[in-house]
């Protein structure tokens, strides 16, 4: 269950989002991609219905591209 909104000042025309869980502690996140400047956003749950403050990646290859590839594997994909 999430209480609040997640709201980000930091992206423009948020496009795509996603939830899984990226830093493997079991508890689903979000990550959005935006039309400009290129870049996506991840929050990661905290576990209490909140998430921690944005963190923003620049999408290196494709900066246009405004889709998500979430690929389920064995190990963490964040430290």
């Amino acid at each position: 269950t999430f209480y609040h909104r997640v709201i980000s000042t930091n992206l423009y025309g948020a496009n795509v989002r996603a939830i899984s869980d990226i830093n493997n502690d079991k508890i689903p996140d979000v990550i959005m991609t935006n039309y400009s400047p290129g870049e996506i956003g991840v929050y990661l749950n905290i576990g209490n219905g909140t998430f921690t403050n944005e963190t923003i990646f620049p999408k290196r290859f494709l900066p246009m591209e405004h889709w998500i590839l979430m690929v389920m594997e064995k190990w963490k994909l964040l430290p």
